[in-house]
C-alpha cells in the first residue's frame, strides 16, 4: 500500500479532514450517549479518528472508506491505541456497498462523500440507517454569505453547491429528526485545516520532484489557497450538527448487512 498517495498524504498532520479541532468534535460527542451495546456507523471514516473514539465507550463500529490507504493508517491506530475495540473497516465506495436500514445508535457523516450524487440524497440515506431514538451526526459546508463569482471561478464550485446552515438544518429536520446541537467551525480552524493541506501538498512536491501528480495537485491546490485567501475566508462555513430520530419512527428500506472488506 502507497501512504505517499494524495488520498492520505494530503490530510497528513491532520486529524479531521474537515475544518474541526479535537475540542469541538469532543463537545458534541459527549452529548451522544453510545455506549456497549450500540452500534456506530462512519461513512466516509477517514483514517478512523472519530470511530476509534466512539469504539473506546464499548460500542461497536463499522467504517466505510473508499481510501484503502486511509484505512490501513486506521487500522494501526487502532492497534496502538485501542486495541481491543470493536471496529470493521470497510474499504469501498458508499455508493457501492448496502447498509443496513435502522440499525445504528449513531450515525456519522463528516465532509464524507455523497451517496446518491447530492446532499439530499445523502441525508435520505443517512437517516434510513438511524435506527428508532437514535443520533444523527453531520458535518458540512455552507455558504456563510453568499460566494463571490470569481471564487466560483478559481475553485470549480457553483453556488448552488452549497446552501446557508440552516437550509443543511432543515434537510434533515424534513425527514423527521429533531437538531439537538450544532456548532460552527471558526476561522482558526478553517486556515490550520487549510494551511496545513497546502503545506503537505508544497512539501510532497519538494521532496518528489519526479512525480507528476503532486505536481499536479500543487497547481491546483496553489490556485485554491489564494482564492480561499481572497474570498473563501468569508463565504465558507463548516457546519456540525447532532440529530435524534423519534423513538416512534419506523426504519425504512431493505434489511441487509455490510459485507466484509
Amino acid at each position: 500500500m502507497d501512504l505517499t498517495h494524495p488520498d492520505v498524504f494530503h490530510y497528513s498532520g491532520l486529524t479531521w479532514w474537515a475544518p474541526l479541532s479535537d475540542a469541538r468534535v469532543d463537545a458534541v460527542l459527549s452529548l451522544t450517549p453510545i455506549g456497549a451495546g450500540d452500534r456506530v456507523l462512519d461513512v466516509g471514516c477517514g483514517r478512523g479518528a472519530l470511530l476509534l473514539r466512539l469504539a473506546r465507550t464499548g460500542a461497536s463500529a463499522v467504517g466505510v472508506e473508499r481510501s484503502a490507504g486511509a484505512l490501513l493508517q486506521a487500522e494501526a491506530a487502532r492497534l496502538a491505541r485501542a486495541p481491543d475495540a470493536d471496529v470493521q473497516w470497510v474499504a469501498r465506495d458508499v455508493n457501492d456497498e448496502p447498509l443496513p436500514a435502522g440499525a445504528f445508535s449513531l450515525v456519522c457523516w463528516v465532509g464524507g462523500p455523497f451517496i446518491g450524487g447530492d446532499f439530499a440524497s445523502t441525508v435520505a440515506a443517512l437517516v434510513e440507517r438511524v435506527r428508532p431514538g437514535g443520533y444523527l451526526l453531520i458535518g458540512h459546508g455552507f455558504w456563510s454569505s453568499p460566494p463571490p463569482a470569481p471564487y466560483l471561478e478559481a475553485t470549480g464550485l457553483s453556488a448552488e453547491e452549497l446552501t446557508d446552515s440552516w437550509a443543511n438544518v432543515a434537510a434533515v429536520q424534513a425527514l423527521g429528526l429533531r437538531l439537538l446541537y450544532s456548532t460552527v467551525s471558526d476561522r482558526d480552524e478553517w486556515d490550520a485545516f487549510e494551511g496545513r493541506i497546502q503545506y503537505n501538498v508544497e512539501q510532497r512536491a519538494i521532496e518528489h520532484p519526479e512525480d507528476p501528480d503532486p505536481q499536479g495537485r500543487l497547481e491546483g491546490r496553489r490556485g485554491w489557497a489564494e482564492a480561499q485567501h481572497r474570498w473563501g475566508r468569508e463565504a465558507m462555513g463548516f457546519g456540525l450538527y447532532l440529530f435524534r430520530r423519534p423513538l416512534n419512527a419506523s426504519a425504512q428500506g431493505p434489511d441487509v448487512t455490510i459485507a466484509s472488506p
